[in-house]
């Protein structure tokens, strides 16, 4: 893959993904806001860049109780679309940029879904500040594949665990029986770098990530030739 940099490096997710990437031998750059760099900062991020083939974009503000509107907003969306912005100086052949369920609109007592199983053409009815700096992050990374013919991948991670969770729990602990092994999501983020997109319009995809529950992960199967690891518990 050669070299790739991942935003949120220090996160679950992240830590996660740069372990993967550097088990297989690539070279790594780590920038994360516990390091000193911030995505809301364009030059760090472009310096950042530099030289990089690949973003990795995981970088937020997690969920909607770690800060306010604004913050979610400023974070989330325009350190996506700093990171856009770097990407397109550095020349980078791909971005994969962590999105999540909450686009949807109905987790966390937010409402019922339109329809099950929940598949990527699921409309995006997010009411909360995160959800919605999720689908904006989104339509900024399909706005900027369009225009610079640049692929990006969205993955859309229902419930992400880790080990210690996942060693105590069944799948009917979590709402609708979604959830993801942080591992496998970082497996997904690299069958995303590399996966051939000859077929998806505008070089732009979005998919579905979960391990199991009543979500439709078919795409995410026969795009990025994903599969998770970890069995149902």
């Amino acid at each position: 893959m050669g070299r790739v940099l991942v935003t949120g490096s220090a996160g679950l997710v992240g830590a996660a993904v740069v372990d993967r990437l550097r088990s297989d031998g690539n070279d790594v750059v780590e920038f994360d806001l516990v390091a000193g760099d911030d995505v809301c900062d364009p030059a760090v991020l472009a310096s950042a860049m530099d030289g990089c083939d690949v973003a990795v974009h995981a970088a937020a503000i997690p969920n909607d109780s770690r800060g306010t509107l604004d913050q979610i907003m400023r974070t989330n969306v325009e350190g996506t679309r700093n990171l856009l912005a770097a990407a397109s100086g550095a020349g980078v052949r791909r971005v994969v940029f962590l999105s999540s369920a909450q686009v949807f609109g109905y987790l966390e007592g937010q409402g019922i879904p339109s329809r099950l199983p929940v598949s990527d053409q699921h409309p995006r009815l997010a009411r909360r500040p995160y959800g919605i700096s999720k689908c904006l992050g989104e339509d900024l990374c399909a706005t900027w594949s369009g225009r610079t013919g640049i692929p990006t991948v969205a993955l859309r991670p229902v419930r992400v665990i880790d080990e210690e969770t996942f060693g105590s729990s069944s799948w009917r602990d979590f709402e609708l029986g979604g959830f993801v092994h942080v591992d496998d999501l970082a497996g997904a983020v690299l069958a995303a770098i590399d996966a051939p997109l000859d077929e998806v319009p505008g070089a732009h995809l979005r998919v579905v990530i979960s391990t199991a529950g009543a979500y439709d992960t078919s795409l995410a199967r026969r795009l990025l030739a994903w599969a998770p690891r970890r069995q149902v518990l």
